[in-house]
């Protein structure tokens, strides 16, 4: 290579390096220019005093600290009180009366990294909380399908024995209203009936009446036991059902319940501690500044 193409060579590095040195310069300036013109805009806003930043820091961490997540999904909220959090500890921060030190800082990161991490998990959890959703819906369309099932046999039952007590009632009713005949019919040598015979005729029909009666009873029995033997089985099939459909609706409410809140309020209490510690620390050189 020429001497020649070896300066202009050099020339044209030189010139690069100090246009990328020239762009971190700027972007530094205009970062420095951000950050004053958001101090300056909290000294405008807020008193700028040690006594006020705290009041004013601890008020909105409490707020936030405070904050219940009604509706489900709870982790929708998450970003965005996370979000509030940082800019309440920013504009501390970025207060000019507020003097940070390394203790205070690893504080405050080890405070968001770990509530960062609580909500992830809170997060998962939510992720997870169809599970139990669809169990108990297939439970249920279960349960409604063997108490239909069951439904329909004890309907079996009952149309039969109203068939068999309809039946045996038209039996005993016939019976009584013969014995009734009977009865009245009038003995004698130029009625043709004779009182044995009449008695004979008695004694038959009441026989019948009575063995009409008693298959009824039986009848009417058999099919209760029938029907309580049923119910029984199906109370003995559809319990743990409806145990495993209870156990799974507590953990549908359990969940309906934003799990969040107690490690959002320690974080922002563990926040607020952490500046106080602050300004305990760096108070007295507040003052003098």
């Amino acid at each position: 290579m020429s001497s020649h193409a070896r300066m202009r060579s050099s020339r044209e590095a030189g010139r690069g390096h100090a246009k990328v040195q020239h762009g971190k310069a700027e972007a530094k300036a205009k970062r420095q220019k951000h950050r004053t013109r958001d101090r300056y805009a909290l000294e405008e806003n807020y008193p700028s005093t040690p006594e006020s930043i705290l009041e004013r820091t601890n008020d909105r961490l409490n707020s936030l600290g405070k904050q219940v997540f009604a509706l489900f999904p709870f982790s929708e909220h998450f970003d965005r009180w996370l979000t509030d959090v940082r800019v309440v500890m920013s504009e501390f921060e970025l207060s000019p009366d507020v003097i940070l030190d390394d203790q205070f800082v690893k504080e405050r990161s080890d405070i968001l990294s770990n509530i960062e991490l609580a909500l992830e998990e809170n997060r998962r959890k939510e992720a997870l909380a169809e599970e139990p959703v669809r169990r108990l819906s297939k439970d249920r369309a279960l349960l409604e399908q063997l108490q239909k099932e069951h439904a329909v046999m004890i309907n079996d039952i009952e149309e039969r024995r109203n068939r068999e007590v309809r039946r045996l009632s038209n039996s005993v009713n016939t019976l009584k209203r013969e014995l009734r005949r009977i009865d009245g019919l009038k003995t004698g040598i130029f009625r043709g009936l004779s009182k044995k015979a009449k008695e004979s005729m008695q004694a038959e029909a009441t026989q019948k009446l009575k063995a009409a009666e008693s298959e009824l009873e039986l009848i009417i029995k058999d099919f209760t036991t029938k029907e309580d033997r049923l119910r029984r089985e199906q109370e003995k099939e559809t319990r743990p059902i409806r145990e495993q459909m209870q156990a799974e609706q507590k953990e549908i409410d359990q969940q309906m319940i934003d799990a969040s809140f107690q490690a959002r309020q320690a974080s922002c209490e563990a926040l607020a501690n952490a500046v106080d510690a602050l300004v305990q620390r760096k108070g007295p050189q507040a003052n003098q500044a």
